[in-house]
């Protein structure tokens, strides 16, 4: 069995255009015990994701949440509906509601993922002070080299919609909190190369900012506040 956790860039030879590069899955879940999530749920549905998965294979789990940055794998914030709380912040999950984790994962971490999520069903997830049962994994899409690389349809602009609290870690370890095209198509080229092998192909000096509505929001994680910011932005690129 090949290491878990080999990034692709190491073996470019074993992603012919065929081969299954990337997964996508949802993770459903039923709420067992009401309780309450923060507003902004990514680290409270990571850790409640790993700490399932480390239940049932912790060696696997811990060698998924050990791999060196960029992670070869993508956790959503919970996907759900619960009553607000507009005082302190918080959404109420109330007993027999359904929420979703989207998990993703690439080159050989999708093999780790989808031997640890179909051990998943029937497990139990602490999720902040709430507890649900995991019901059903579905796998909503496979992704191909082939499918990376087909040209897309042709267009000047692109919309890129921040829906979670967004930084970026500049050099010398402070964040930038304006979405300049350097900083996201930067951090994703590099991503790209790093865990699928291939040059992202854009010329990042030639995008430029067309439009963007965005704000700052604060959010608290483990010991400490962050600012981040959500919104959307337009970018275009030069005509071929």
């Amino acid at each position: 069995m090949d290491p878990p956790l080999v990034k692709a860039a190491e073996h470019p030879e074993i992603l012919p255009k065929e081969s299954p590069v990337a997964q996508e899955w949802n993770v459903i879940a039923r709420v067992v015990r009401r309780g309450s999530v923060p507003q902004w749920t990514g680290s409270v549905a990571m850790a409640a994701l790993f700490a399932a998965m480390q239940r049932v294979e912790p060696e696997l789990a811990d060698a998924l949440h050990s791999a060196s940055p960029p992670k070869p794998y993508t956790i959503s914030p919970l996907i759900a509906s619960g009553i607000r709380d507009e005082v302190r912040g918080k959404y109420y999950l109330e007993d027999g509601s359904e929420l979703s984790i989207r998990v993703t994962g690439i080159g050989h971490a999708r093999n780790v993922l989808d031997a640890l999520l179909s051990r998943l069903p029937r497990q139990l997830m602490l999720i902040d002070s709430a507890v649900a049962e995991v019901v059903a994994i579905d796998t909503t899409r496979i992704v191909s080299m082939g499918d990376l690389l087909t040209e897309p349809p042709p267009s000047s602009t692109a919309r890129m919609r921040f829906r979670t609290p967004t930084a970026f870690r500049r050099s010398d370890g402070s964040l930038q909190l304006l979405p300049s095209p350097e900083a996201v198509f930067g951090s994703i080229s590099k991503k790209w190369e790093v865990l699928l092998g291939q040059p992202l192909d854009v010329e990042i000096d030639t995008v430029v900012v067309r439009s963007y509505r965005i704000r700052t929001v604060p959010i608290d994680l483990a010991g400490y506040r962050m600012v981040g910011f959500i919104g959307t932005v337009d970018y275009t690129f030069p005509p071929e």
